[in-house]
């Protein structure tokens, strides 16, 4: 039974000492306090800084959702134009209107580029060159990861194609370069985390109604939100290293250590040159 307490002109009231007569809500507050904390620490670092990007001209690739979609609605609110690199005119022309309909003044404009097909990203590039005579910047977001095997119209497998090749030749039909072939050009990596979009499509556990229901909650948990997998990206495009640094890995809106292998200039070199004849180049930004 509730203890009661009797306050004048306002009756009887729980009285509030008697809730410290329980461990329950103790362990409860506690309980959501820490689930809030790991929360929050799980989330990982922020980007900052207030930077604007008036007049400046930025790609981010895999716009249609997710962290491009994100990152591509935060560069238009700092004032860059940005041309969003999306799988489908669809994709494309629904990211448009759900990015005016929060930043009404936002200048973005949506294009078709399949990273899975070449000629895609050909017709992309030649739009972009088209409309544009500069590039400030370019965030590559588009990625697949675990899909069924298959190959792609030019002969390679989805997955290495969309997320090495196709990333290569946009590189190269953009006539940008790798910062080391064209002094510069600043080139680094953004690692986001473990971030809930959809690129885990293809997870068996996503396949199953019951199980995706069952895992919900853990992921929510456990993974970062789209906003939170963005920083790491916009940190490097955004703050002091913006231009100034390059051929570095970024994680948590931090330097990481690169691993010595990566470092190994011979390598770079022998995949580089295969890397060409793979996209059928002969020479990096040029037409063939």
């Amino acid at each position: 039974m509730v203890k009661k307490m009797t306050i004048p002109g306002m009756g009887e009231m729980p009285d509030p000492e008697a809730i410290f007569e329980s461990w329950w809500p103790i362990i409860i507050g506690v309980t959501i306090g820490v689930l809030y904390a790991f929360r929050q620490y799980m989330r990982g670092a922020r980007c900052l800084s207030d930077t604007k990007l008036d007049g400046k001209v930025a790609i981010v690739t895999g716009a249609g959702s997710g962290i491009g979609k994100y990152t591509a609605k935060d560069l238009a609110s700092r004032g860059a134009k940005v041309y969003l690199a999306c799988h489908t005119a669809e994709q494309a022309e629904e990211v448009v209107k759900s990015i005016k309909e929060t930043h009404k003044k936002a200048d973005i404009v949506g294009l078709v580029c399949d990273l899975a097909d070449f000629k895609s990203i050909e017709d992309f590039a030649s739009s972009f060159r088209k409309k544009e005579e500069t590039l400030d910047l370019l965030v590559h977001n588009a990625g697949i990861m675990m899909c069924p095997l298959a190959l792609t119209e030019d002969k390679f497998e989805s997955q290495f194609q969309v997320n090495y090749l196709g990333k290569l030749v946009c590189f190269a039909l953009t006539n940008l370069a790798l910062s080391r072939k064209e002094p510069g050009i600043a080139v680094n990596c953004a690692l986001p985390g473990i971030v809930n979009t959809k690129i885990y499509r293809h997870l068996p556990f996503q396949k199953n109604a019951f199980l995706a229901i069952s895992f919900f909650p853990i992921l929510c948990m456990l993974m970062k939100a789209v906003e939170d997998g963005a920083q790491t990206a916009l940190y490097c495009a955004l703050t002091e290293h913006a231009g100034k640094v390059s051929g570095r890995i970024f994680k948590e809106c931090a330097e990481f250590e690169i691993d010595e292998s990566v470092k190994d200039v011979e390598l770079q070199e022998k995949l580089f040159t295969q890397s060409l004849k793979w996209i059928e180049k002969k020479e990096f930004g040029k037409e063939s």
